[in-house]
């Protein structure tokens, strides 16, 4: 449908000049009616890409259904979490009764539209596994939408804010080894924060069919699921960008997960037919890292934040927990020689 609307834009010159030739008249007429049908339709299409970018920058998140003892008999703490940009934080924390050297804890970073309830079933029966572990979790809803004083969804910036104020509220509860699991927009913006710090406060992430907000993922995506022709985004897309987040897009700094390697280890999870976020792109990033503990998990057939369908729920949190053990214990290990050092 929308790519018919852009492509009539060659009917209304064609009316004109048609309706001369047919009912004849003074020709100017025609092309000052035809002039001015263009300029109504150029207002209308720069109308239909600044409502599409509100649109995707106010997006509705969800709500949580249940909790984690009604579905998984999980006991769990309700927290409130200020984050640095004035927004609160919704979240649940479930502490494990497990002792593991480190206290670790797993920050559940949720994609678009989702909440802390992650991915529903799969994510209640994940959160008791790891709790079996000796990993607390703490899962949390980023201020968006119609959530409490929210904030726009800024493509990582803001919600940069927001995951560093959990991460810091996870070190007051005194965990030492804190890892981010981050899935599609959520991983996009945990990958985004891990490279832009300075100081890194994040050991380990786990990052699920990774949404990376940039330009061109969005002209990209606005052609595939809207219709919106690339050409006309390319010159469209980096306006509206400007005037919603206040930033160009050369200037955004998610721009730097393509050019910075992280230096917190990483485990990619993505499927190969993942239609939303590029499999391609997220080769790319991964090619960029030097960590040697980093890796990609390629999941083939495995389409977006549904790689656990494909693996198995029990391989990829075996496998996920296997690598997060690892780098722990690396962790505790390059501690304890910077200890003996001072």
């Amino acid at each position: 449908m929308m790519k018919w609307i852009f492509r009539s834009i060659w009917i209304v010159p064609a009316l004109g000049w048609t309706g001369c030739l047919l009912f004849g008249g003074w020709w100017g007429w025609y092309a000052i009616a035809s002039i001015a049908f263009l300029i109504l339709y150029g207002i209308g299409i720069l109308w239909l890409y600044d409502y599409t970018m509100q649109g995707v920058i106010n997006s509705e998140m969800a709500s949580a259904e249940s909790d984690p003892l009604t579905e998984a008999g999980l006991d769990y703490e309700n927290i409130i979490i200020k984050s640095s940009n004035g927004s609160p934080i919704s979240g649940w924390y479930l502490q494990s009764d497990v002792s593991v050297e480190g206290n670790p804890i797993i920050i559940y970073s949720h994609g678009f539209s989702l909440s802390k309830e992650q991915l529903g079933a799969p994510s209640y029966k994940q959160f008791g596994y790891f709790l079996q572990k000796g990993y607390s979790i703490l899962t949390f809803e980023y201020p968006l939408g119609s959530r409490d004083r929210s904030h726009i969804a800024s493509c990582g910036i803001m919600e940069r804010d927001d995951l560093t104020s959990v991460v810091r509220f996870a070190r007051e509860k005194d965990h030492q080894f804190i890892s981010v699991m981050g899935y599609s927009y959520g991983g996009g913006t945990a990958l985004f924060t891990c490279v832009d710090a300075e100081h890194q406060e994040i050991d380990a992430l786990v990052l699920d069919s990774s949404f990376i907000p940039v330009m061109n993922v969005f002209i990209d995506k606005f052609h595939h699921w809207m219709g919106y022709p690339r050409i006309l985004s390319r010159v469209l897309l980096p306006v509206m960008w400007k005037r919603h987040l206040s930033i160009s897009w050369q200037e955004h700094p998610m721009e730097t997960v393509f050019t910075k390697s992280c230096e917190t280890p990483i485990l990619f999870w993505h499927g190969t037919e993942d239609a939303d976020a590029s499999y391609q792109l997220i080769s790319q990033i991964h090619a960029k890292q030097r960590h040697p503990f980093t890796k990609l998990r390629t999941v083939e057939k495995g389409e977006h934040v549904a790689l656990h369908e494909v693996v198995g729920e029990d391989e990829y949190n075996d496998d996920t927990f296997a690598w997060l053990e690892k780098v722990r214990r690396a962790s505790r290990d390059q501690n304890t020689f910077d200890t003996q050092i001072m």
